[in-house]
């Protein structure tokens, strides 16, 4: 490294340490990070829970004293060499002038020090192609490797964001617009099919009218109600905290089986449009639960569109992944009740 490179290197560090050191309470969230791409360099800012670095917790409190960094200088930057590359047309880059600093998550006196701030440069080759360019972040700590990692990529006005986990430990660091679609569509589909919340609410809709075409229907006004919020959450248009909105998703779900339970106790009939409209409003709801996912994707420049594109369409996957086969056991459940009504029917007049 030249002379002048390194002098630019350490006063980028310099500047760091000034900018983090006021603020070392409320750096970042554990397991968020920023990887900042200028010239030859790409440079890191990782926040990672102290949990994950067992070796160096002496007392096994959860947290890193200084004693404890100083002592565990070497095992941690092992670790962290090992864990933290970025792979240049397929070779590991060092993590070069590492600096690990304990923090906070408060600015309370004597606060535990439960996050390790992990800074230093990746050397590249020089300009590459994008796709020559990963990231790789294995676990820290295998017995604690389920949490996942998000990374935010910069290069002058690109920017992109990175969602590693142990299934997914090595990323593209600014993939085409088929890739975001890909795993804009994968992120979607998972989305979905582990939201409980959403499917529950589809389940009551398809048991409270077990008919293709109007089942399809409501399916329809739900995937159009959660469409709208879904892309202006994402893009920024609404911004409603994520503790008014599962609440309000719970309240949709209980709302929609109460209603349906009271209709069927009274033998009241509630017309088709009125129910749509009902589903329409409770989506506009839910939309904003996957708006509040959708943003974690990254949502700038040429892959805004696609990442939102490819969102809805995973979640609409997975919601008739779980309707279509729900309607089928629903239409074979009828079939066998009426044939055997009609058998009992039969015996009954012989």
């Amino acid at each position: 490294m030249s002379l002048a490179l390194k002098g630019r290197w350490a006063c980028c560090l310099v500047l760091g340490i000034v900018w983090f050191a006021p603020a070392q309470a409320h750096l970042m969230p554990a397991r968020h990070g920023t990887l900042n791409l200028v010239d030859d360099g790409a440079y890191l800012v990782l926040s990672v829970p102290a949990a994950a670095f067992s070796g160096a917790d002496n007392n096994h409190d959860g947290s890193l004293s200084l004693p404890e960094l100083r002592a565990g200088w070497k095992y941690l930057s092992e670790r962290v060499q090992q864990t933290v590359q970025v792979l240049d047309a397929g070779e590991a880059r060092p993590l070069e002038g590492l600096i690990l600093t304990p923090t906070a998550e408060s600015d309370l006196p004597g606060a535990p020090m439960t996050q390790l701030l992990v800074m230093g440069r990746f050397a590249l080759s020089g300009p590459t192609p994008d796709s020559s360019l990963r990231f790789r972040l294995l676990a820290f700590d295998p017995e604690k490797s389920t949490d996942r990692v998000q990374l935010r990529v910069t290069r002058g006005a690109d920017t992109s964001l990175l969602s590693l986990d142990p299934t997914a430990s090595e990323r593209v660091l600014f993939p085409s617009r088929v890739q975001v679609l890909s795993e804009s569509f994968s992120q979607g589909l998972q989305h979905i099919l582990r939201g409980y919340d959403h499917l529950v609410f589809v389940l009551v809709l398809l048991l409270a009218l077990p008919y293709w075409r109007p089942a399809l229907l409501l399916l329809s006004g739900f995937t159009l109600g959660h469409a709208v919020t879904l892309m202006a959450g994402g893009l920024g248009w609404v911004d409603v905290s994520a503790s008014l909105v599962e609440p309000a998703i719970l309240a949709t779900i209980a709302g929609v089986a109460s209603l349906e339970v009271y209709l069927r106790w009274r033998c009241r009939p509630f017309a088709l449009r009125w129910r749509m409209g009902l589903v329409f409003a409770c989506a506009l709801v839910h939309g904003l639960g996957f708006s509040q996912a959708v943003r974690e994707l990254g949502l700038q420049g040429d892959r805004l569109w696609p990442t939102l594109l490819g969102f809805n369409l995973g979640i609409e996957a997975g919601q008739f992944l779980v309707a279509l086969p729900c309607l089928a056991l629903l239409a074979l459940a009828r079939r066998h009740l009426s044939s055997a009504t009609r058998g009992a029917t039969g015996l009954s007049r012989a």
